[in-house]
């Protein structure tokens, strides 16, 4: 698989801001392991190399547990209207562990449809789409309690 956003051999000045999609994956892999060892892993990703990566991390942070954990990953292309019947399936698949590795958009549907569905997972919410303003408003902040996610600026 080609690197796309970390090649230090080809652009050994370009640094990245943020962490790398792979490391904060791998955290939230970590933060299941600590809080739900027997859980069931639903994962919602937009299908391209941006939810790959994270989905990666996810796998190699859960390491031999990821098989067993990982129960539905549902990808969602970006000029899909809405991702609602992904996170029904995700729900049906019996999740108690829901990860949505989405855009501010999509973070917004998914936080909206788990409400909707009154579904109670472990909700991670990845870093891109952990905006007050562009998510967590339009769906309602009182949608959005409980919802974990990882930071790196204060």
């Amino acid at each position: 698989m080609r690197k796309k956003w970390n090649d230090p051999k080809q652009f050994p000045w370009t640094m990245g801001w943020a962490p790398n999609y792979q490391s904060e994956g791998r955290i939230y892999a970590k933060y299941i392991l600590k809080e739900r060892p027997a859980g069931k892993i639903g994962i919602l990703y937009q299908n391209d190399d941006y939810g790959k990566d994270y989905v990666k991390g996810i796998r190699d942070g859960l390491g031999a547990k990821a098989d067993s954990m990982i129960i539905a990953e549902k990808s969602y292309e970006t000029s899909d209207p809405t991702i609602d019947s992904h996170v029904v399936a995700l729900k049906s698949e019996g999740a108690d562990i829901f990860i949505s590795i989405t855009t501010p958009k999509f973070a917004a549907q998914s936080i909206k449809k788990v409400a909707e569905l009154a579904w109670k997972p472990l909700f991670i919410l990845n870093g891109v789409a952990a905006s007050t303003g562009t998510v967590m408003k339009p769906a309602k902040l009182e949608n959005g309690q409980n919802i974990i996610s990882a930071t790196y600026a204060k």
